[in-house]
């Protein structure tokens, strides 16, 4: 487990989600899967999520 605060864990998880939506908010699919970096910079974002949910005690995810 990380020495990483768990409510900073969660900032992380909704800073991707802002920054993913900021990067495909007037892209159609199409366009989305035809831009590799915005594909790229999407999925690197939900490793962000993943490993910050990860981080995150299971007696919190449980609670919420």
């Amino acid at each position: 487990m990380s020495s990483r605060a768990w409510d900073l864990r969660v900032q992380d998880i909704i800073t991707a989600i802002d920054t993913i939506r900021h990067h495909t908010t007037d892209l159609t699919f199409e366009e989305f899967q035809n831009n590799q970096i915005v594909l790229q910079a999407v999925l690197y974002n939900f490793i962000i999520m993943g490993e910050a949910i990860r981080n995150i005690p299971e007696e919190i995810q449980s609670r919420y």
